[in-house]
């Protein structure tokens, strides 16, 4: 099965379902019209072992953690989009020329796509869409080509069927925690025009730094840890996010910081925005990606928004059924 029939479809609610390492977290949003409703939230914890890098070592727990959090949420959606991390996907860029038949480009991509993978095409599932149109070859349209092993793609099937669930998309996790940064951004104060904002994301094993401009990604720098080399103190906080910053600072893509996101459940630790902005001199706060959304009836909002900060990929990937 082709990945783009997994990508391509936009049913009218789903989960929006992030398997982390050391926890799952479920996010439904519900659109009416202009007005978009925080339907459901919750997370539970995974043992360590359970999940590494993405790939689902433990199904069975899994699927039982996941089906709890369905029962505890009361979401009658059983669709559900979810991510993997970009270890676990083959991206290319090719050019091919413009103007062809939808039929054309699929058979010049995947002329393409044999020659740059570097995969028999038959063991990957394989999408892609347009970039963009080049300035300086008007000729050539960009194309973005991914590929993910079958196997990955067929352990979250498994994993969706012991769950009861459907899944409809699956995506990198960077483009859903763009979605949400990018939604964020809509409801925060106007700024002056080319402002750059940066997110900062602690994960179980890596700190990833990302840059927006005019609501688009521009950087994307991650760093790989371990607990033993990361302690989790306010100070080693505090240092990645300095450290974040001055790699984002030393880049081709630098300019004015306008204010500094963090997200994950170590941008929780007490006091790091208030150090943070001290030490930076840059505005800095958690990421609340439940901005500008209306909460279902039972909700608690204190309870949201106290654990906002956790739900940032989930988030965006509820979002993406969910056009704005």
């Amino acid at each position: 099965m082709h990945i783009s029939s997994l990508l391509g479809r936009r049913p009218a609610s789903t989960l929006g379902l992030d398997i982390g390492t050391s926890s799952v977290k479920l996010v439904e949003i519900e659109s009416r019209g202009r007005t978009k409703r925080l339907k459901h939230c919750e997370r539970a914890p995974l043992d360590h072992g359970w999940v590494v890098d993405g790939r689902i070592e433990n199904p069975h727990e899994v699927s039982v953690a996941i089906r709890g959090l369905i029962e505890k949420s009361g979401t009658k959606t059983r669709q559900v989009a979810l991510a993997l991390p970009a270890s676990a996907v083959i991206t290319r860029q090719v050019f091919i020329p413009t103007g062809l038949t939808e039929l054309e480009t699929e058979q010049q991509v995947e002329m393409e796509a044999r020659q740059s993978i570097g995969f028999p095409l038959e063991e990957l599932y394989v999408d892609f869409c347009a970039d963009e149109v080049l300035s300086d070859r008007p000729d050539k349209v960009a194309i973005q080509i991914v590929g993910i092993r079958r196997e990955r793609i067929e352990d979250l099937r498994t994993l969706c069927d012991r769950s009861g669930l459907e899944p409809v998309v699956v995506e990198i996790q960077t483009a859903s925690l763009s979605r949400a940064m990018a939604w964020v951004l809509r409801w925060a104060p106007p700024s002056s025009a080319g402002a750059i904002y940066l997110l900062l994301k602690w994960g179980a094993s890596s700190v990833s730094t990302q840059a927006f401009q005019n609501f688009e990604p521009i950087y994307l720098h991650s760093q790989l840890c371990t607990p033993s080399q990361h302690p989790h103190t306010t100070d080693a906080l505090l240092l990645d996010i300095e450290n974040g910053l001055q790699q984002f600072l030393g880049s081709a893509q630098s300019g004015r910081v306008a204010s500094l996101y963090l997200a994950g459940g170590m941008a929780l630790t007490e006091g790091i925005s208030e150090r943070a902005t001290q030490a930076t001199q840059i505005s800095c706060c958690l990421l609340d990606p439940f901005a500008g959304l209306a909460l279902y009836q039972g909700l608690d909002l204190q309870a949201v928004r106290k654990e906002a900060a956790h739900y940032a990929r989930a988030c965006g990937l509820a979002l993406r059924a969910s056009p704005w």
